[in-house]
Parts: structure tokens; sequence; C-alpha cells
């Protein structure tokens, strides 16, 4: 469900840019004059430039690489997998839904170029960063669409959270077999309540 939610919120606001790109001159215009490769397939191997295809992919497989392979919610479903084979599905799986997010935020920040190509509304003074920029375009363009806007904040709150009850859940799996069990055995008669009880209480910290 978190990640329909996660999918679904900027799959809307791309569909809306597109459906409203007809009546948006700035967007007939970046249309018009739109060089995409400026912005994906920019192949000069000029690594001081960070917008191309070669820095982006010297910043990206580092992290990648981690994130798929060595990050330690990764690390504990593959141990939890039955079997070899089992575990390769699971981190095919899980690369291709992270792929399937990288693209969809990647047309989501391309079509909010077209939709305020030529009207920044940080120029404006309508939002004081960049990073507002997506919020700002919700709340101003797409609250005419009847339940939209507690959906896009579901997608929010479910990206934030699928992130931490994932760490949440796995430093309490840590706790329980590398702190508890070694130095407590009765322990592993209660390791549902123990488990949840760890979780617990990270999360409270974390909050």
């Amino acid at each position: 469900m978190q990640l329909i939610f996660i999918v679904l919120g900027p799959t809307i606001v791309i569909a809306n840019v597109i459906a409203g790109s007809k009546s948006s001159i700035g967007a007939q215009q970046a249309l018009r004059e739109l060089d995409v490769r400026r912005y994906i397939t920019n192949v000069e191997f000029d690594i001081s430039h960070d917008e191309n295809v070669w820095s982006s992919l010297l910043a990206s497989t580092t992290f990648s690489l981690y994130r798929v392979g060595l990050d330690q919610v990764t690390v504990q479903r593959c141990m939890a997998s039955r079997t070899l084979s089992d575990a390769k599905r699971t981190l095919f799986i899980g690369s291709f839904m992270l792929f399937t997010v990288y693209v969809l935020n990647l047309a989501l920040a391309l079509a909010l170029v077209v939709w305020f190509w030529g009207c920044d509304p940080r120029l404006s003074g309508a939002i004081n960063s960049h990073d507002q920029i997506l919020p700002y375009y919700v709340s101003v363009y797409v609250t005419k669409l009847s339940g939209f806007t507690g959906l896009f904040v579901a997608a929010v709150v479910s990206a934030a959270t699928s992130t931490i009850s994932s760490i949440i859940n796995s430093q309490a799996a840590v706790l329980y077999v590398d702190v508890l069990s070694p130095r407590f055995p009765s322990v592993k008669l209660h390791f549902k309540w123990v488990a949840r009880g760890t979780a617990y209480e990270e999360l409270v910290n974390v909050v």
C-alpha cells in the first residue's frame, strides 16, 4: 500500500501537467524550446559538471550499491529468505522497484520544469526554495482535483514511514540478535514481545 501511494502521488502530478500543458503558455513554450539532452542525455565527459551522464553515474553507483546490496534492511530481507534463489529474487524485485521510483521522480522533475518554464516561482517570491516547488504546485494547481491533496499527503507520509519503519525493525532485530540474546538467553522465549518493545522504544526516540 505504501508503494501504491508513493507511485500514485507523482503519477497524478505528471498527468495533471500533461493535461494542463495545452492551456499553459509557459508549458507550450517549454515543449518547443526545452532541450532534454541538457538534463538527461548530456554525454560530455566532464565530471566537474553535475548534469551529465557520467557525473550522475559516478554519484549514484556507490549509493545504489549500498542501498541494494549492503543496507541493513536489504541484508535482513536476504537473510530471512528461505533459499538463495529467494534472496536473489528479493534483490531483483527491490532493484526494479527502486529503479521505477527513480524514473518516476525524474519524470516528475521534468514535468515541473515544463510547467514553470519562464515563470520560476522562486524568482516571483512565491516560494523560498526550489525544494518547495512540488508542494507549491500541488497547493495551487491540483487542489481542484477532489481528494488529491489527501492522496499527496499520504504519498509523502508513506515515503517517510516506509524508510523509518524498515530501519526501526531492522535495528530492533540487530539489537535482539547481537546484544540481548548472547547475554540474556531467557529472552529467546519472549522474542515477539522483546522485538516489539525495542522497536517501540526506537520509534519513541525517533519521534
